[in-house]
């Protein structure tokens, strides 16, 4: 439930970044998690950003902003 809501929040608040199809680097997402989470862990970042550019990776619906 609390990883539901923190990406609903994430998504209701940066819904309309990159919406022109400007491209995010990993540490600017990172900043923008930490405008909502402060402690967030730059690590869980850094394997989602990984993830999401491997060859199985599933960005391009995982994070609608960048579509």
């Amino acid at each position: 439930h609390n990883r539901v809501s923190f990406l609903r929040a994430f998504w209701r608040c940066f819904r309309t970044v990159g919406k022109n199809g400007d491209l995010l680097t990993m540490k600017e997402y990172h900043c923008l998690l930490q405008l909502l989470c402060p402690d967030f862990p730059l690590e869980l970042t850094q394997k989602a950003a990984r993830f999401s550019l491997s060859p199985s990776g599933l960005c391009s619906w995982m994070m609608p902003w960048t579509a």
